[in-house]
């Protein structure tokens, strides 16, 4: 139970993906009638894994308020496509670095979904059988990324009224990042690599990703906001669909 200002909420943690397996990242935060998504990521491995790629969400990507990308391996952002296509049109929050690996990531991933389909429907044996339809197009992976919201790291925003978080460093792979917390909140730990490496400098605070879960107003009418009153965008001449080569300067991002 999260208390502040005299309200009270419970918060509920649901996983959506990466239970019994590793793959398919997706955890779902709910607090009152506000909701988050840590993650939305493909499953993959065996062909009963990747069945569950085609199943319904278990829950209503519409009413979903808002996405926090830790990373850009597809086993954690490989379903943004299919939510962006179902309903899904809030923010996707995520590092400046993320934002441009998934630009090129999930419309290869679109790609390859389509020409898969597009094979198992030239084959024989499918003959008077109804298409095949890919999981997601191309068109579908871009306008996933276009929601994306560029976030340096360590500064505090918030994804959805009652929810805080800030990404600091935490190595893997390049943009990962964890949540910082603050005063009453719930740990959230994503991957950490301690190897040195070109995504693991060495920080002057802890490598950590951490988010702090508030009660919301009493008032519903207020609108999310980010913490630091401005949100970051990447530049437009990539958000109106003209590719552009990824900027992997953001590799230097300062340490907090």
């Amino acid at each position: 139970m999260i208390e502040r200002n005299g309200l009270s909420a419970a918060l509920t943690l649901t996983f959506h993906g990466a239970a019994g397996t590793v793959t398919g990242s997706c955890m779902e935060l709910r607090l009152a009638d506000r909701a988050i998504l840590v993650d939305c990521g493909l499953f993959q491995g065996s062909r009963t894994l990747e069945t569950l790629n085609r199943g319904a969400f278990s829950f209503d990507p519409g009413k979903i308020d808002a996405v926090v990308l830790t990373h850009a391996h597809i086993d954690h952002c490989g379903l943004l496509p299919k939510l962006a296509a179902q309903g899904f049109d809030k923010p996707v929050w995520c590092t400046p670095a993320t934002s441009d690996l998934i630009e090129y990531m999930l419309a290869d991933a679109g790609r390859i979904q389509e020409s898969e389909a597009d094979r198992r429907n030239r084959r024989r044996d499918r003959a008077g059988e109804s298409l095949f339809k890919p999981l997601y197009t191309e068109e579908d992976a871009l306008n996933a990324w276009r929601l994306t919201r560029p976030t340096p790291l360590c500064n505090w925003f918030d994804p959805a009224p009652g929810f805080r978080a800030r990404f600091w460093n935490a190595g893997h792979i390049l943009g990962c990042n964890r949540k910082a917390r603050r005063r009453r909140s719930a740990i959230w730990l994503t991957p950490i690599s301690s190897a040195p490496s070109p995504c693991n400098r060495p920080r002057r605070c802890i490598s950590a990703m951490s988010w702090t879960a508030r009660p919301p107003p009493s008032s519903q009418t207020t609108s999310p906001a980010c913490a630091s009153g401005r949100q970051i965008s990447a530049p437009a001449s990539r958000r109106n669909g003209t590719p552009s080569r990824p900027n992997l300067a953001t590799a230097a991002e300062a340490p907090c």
